[in-house]
């Protein structure tokens, strides 16, 4: 992310899903772990890939000027990214550590 000349304006960010072929997976030639469902072409990171969550948020705000994050869609992760509706413990790692990123920023 470049960083936006100051004054940077206060920004909102609105996600619905990660495409499976996201830049940010390792698989992809990111740095980050990301589960991929090739059927449904979604993917989201790990859940123990807390720094993703984590440089999203920093580099957002500090860069351009992030202030609120909306994860929208999140019925459809469930319905739809299979790791999610066959491993709760996926889906609740993947909300308490986005929730967590944002917190902490």
């Amino acid at each position: 992310l470049e960083r936006m000349p100051e004054p940077r304006p206060q920004m909102a960010a609105h996600n619905r899903m990660f495409s499976h072929d996201t830049h940010y997976s390792k698989v992809n030639g990111g740095k980050y772990a990301f589960v991929h469902d090739e059927q449904d072409l979604i993917a989201a990171p790990e859940k123990k890939e807390k720094g993703f969550w984590s440089d999203l948020m920093t580099n957002a705000s500090d860069s351009w000027g992030l202030k609120l994050y909306e994860q929208d869609w999140m019925c459809s992760h469930i319905d739809y990214f299979r790791p999610f509706s066959s491993d709760l413990e996926y889906t609740d790692a993947w909300l308490k550590n986005m929730a967590d990123a944002a917190t902490e920023k």
